[in-house]
C-alpha cells in the first residue's frame, strides 16, 4: 500500500507499507526418508519465512 501526502507545492512524502506471508501460514518441510532413521517420517522444520512487515517513508523538498 502507498500514499503520497502534500504540505503545499514544495514538499511531499510518500509513506508505502509491504506485508509478506500475512496470514503466516506454514509450509512444512519433508519428513526424513531413511527407514533407519528414528524419525523416520517425522516433519521437524518449515521451509517458509515468518510474516514480515516493512514501512518506507520518502521525503521530496
Amino acid at each position: 500500500m502507498a500514499r503520497t501526502f502534500r504540505r503545499g507545492e514544495r514538499l511531499r512524502a510518500d509513506l508505502r507499507g509491504e506485508v509478506f506471508n500475512l496470514p503466516n501460514s506454514p509450509r512444512f518441510a519433508p519428513g526424513s526418508r531413511n527407514l533407519d532413521d528414528p524419525n523416520f517420517g517425522v516433519v521437524r522444520a518449515a521451509i517458509n519465512q515468518p510474516r514480515r512487515m516493512q514501512f518506507a517513508l520518502k521525503l521530496y523538498f
